[in-house]
């Protein structure tokens, strides 16, 4: 099931074959705006295929070294193999062996180079209190920045602290952060970095710098929704210091998502493996 949003909202539920629950459902449709559509997989069937793929990783990154992610995407009933590379498979050989270890149709997979563009937001360098998501913060003050700012939190004593992802400062817990030309706190060892988790927390000077309040925009963050409360075709939005002048908003393609990030540790460049995440 997804939502298409270019269709003003219709609620698309797919069926495997023509049956009599296809049937029930399209009889609502004066009702609600949905549409039956008869899918070749189910959502259930490309998670599990894409996650052989990745219990089977090191057989994947040995046919395509240059491997970037494997997503889902349930709406064009595909399976994406993002590289950072073009990769030569004319003779289909590399498909076929993927085809092989999931068991489904070669059809169903598709290789994308995939070389991630960035643009940055200059203002968002600018010293802005209260602190707000999608902001630029660094290890030092008055940089071009490392990585931006996430949601405003409490622990259970009422300490303040600043979302952000664990990868930036990796292992370096007691790293002053600066926010612009200014000290707001320093990297905790409140992190996970690994799997399907990157987040650390800032232990930020005072409760004065929190707000709920997201860089160049008027809505506010209001609550948290957990995975499971996605639904396919909704619209999600994303603000940080790599996103432009604007926070870039898309419709969710696929609640199963997997991507390697690269980052030094202790001076040796290492691949880190996140899986089942959500993809715009």
């Amino acid at each position: 099931m997804y939502i298409d949003q270019a269709s003003g909202g219709t609620i698309n539920i797919g069926f495997k074959e023509n049956t009599t629950s296809m049937l029930e459902a399209s009889s609502i449709n004066s009702f609600l705006p949905i549409k039956t559509f008869e899918a070749e997989y189910s959502e259930k069937e490309m998670e599990d295929a894409a996650n052989l793929l990745r219990s089977n990783l090191s057989i994947v990154t040995e046919l395509i070294p240059s491997l970037l992610y494997i997503n889902v995407d349930f709406i064009n009933q595909e399976i994406q193999i993002g590289t950072i590379e073009e990769v030569n498979d004319a003779d289909g050989l590399i498909v076929q062996k993927i085809s092989e270890i999931t068991r489904q149709n070669k059809n169903l997979f598709k290789i994308v180079t995939d070389p991630t563009s960035k643009t940055e937001d200059n203002l968002r360098r600018d010293r802005i209190r209260p602190l707000q998501g999608g902001l630029t913060i660094d290890s030092a003050p008055s940089t071009a920045g490392n990585c931006s700012t996430g949601y405003s939190a409490l622990d259970s004593s009422g300490n303040p602290y600043i979302m952000t992802a664990a990868h930036c400062w990796y292992k370096q817990p007691g790293t002053g952060i600066y926010q612009s030309d200014a000290y707001i706190g320093t990297f905790s060892s409140i992190a996970h970095y690994g799997n399907n988790v990157d987040a650390a927390a800032i232990r930020v000077s005072s409760t004065n710098l929190l707000s709920n309040q997201v860089y160049n925009e008027t809505t506010r963050l209001t609550a948290l929704q957990v995975p499971g409360n996605d639904v396919i075709g909704e619209v999600v939005c994303i603000s940080g210091r790599n996103r432009g002048e604007t926070n870039p908003c898309g419709t969710l393609q696929g609640k199963s998502a997997s991507a390697f990030w690269e980052i030094m540790d202790n001076g040796v460049l290492t691949k880190v493996w996140f899986c089942r995440g959500t993809r715009t």
